[in-house]
């Protein structure tokens, strides 16, 4: 359409000059047609490759930014497996505490529970003597003779 209001604009610069014959008009009207084709087309061309400079800036644009985002998520990923690798030593530091406290506690208690079996031991045993001797000296016991 910008080449018709041109075509238009200078068919009537010719028709106010009116300078020349009919056939010279028509004359520098296709001409100025080839010169408005020309420029048309080298504007399309440059349009085009302007157009494709942009593509080619986007796509190399697209092409860092993957890159970086590549990037961070390497960082992130090497991150976290840092952070759950200092996890799992704390949680392992802490077993291994826990388990040496519980053997170094095992000792104790089983010598004090030990203490504790052969209290009971002994109380049953000194309870059944003084037991057997009481019936020993009642005057039902079978093992004592009769006066």
């Amino acid at each position: 359409s910008e080449g018709k209001t041109r075509m238009a604009m200078y068919k009537k610069s010719l028709h106010i000059n009116s300078s020349g014959s009919a056939s010279e008009q028509r004359e520098k009207i296709k001409q100025f047609a080839q010169q408005e084709d020309k420029r048309q087309k080298a504007e399309r061309v440059q349009q085009q490759q302007k157009h494709e400079m942009q593509m080619k800036e986007m796509l190399a644009q697209c092409e860092s930014n993957m890159n970086e985002l590549q990037q961070l998520q390497n960082e992130k990923c090497h991150l976290l497996v840092e952070h759950e690798t200092q996890k799992l030593k704390a949680l392992d530091e802490n077993y291994n505490l826990t388990l040496k406290d519980w053997r170094d506690k095992l000792r104790p208690r089983k010598k004090a529970l030990e203490d504790e079996l052969n209290q009971k031991k002994r109380e049953q045993e000194m309870f059944f003597k003084l037991s057997e001797e009481t019936d020993g000296l009642s005057p039902m016991s079978p093992n004592k003779p009769a006066k």
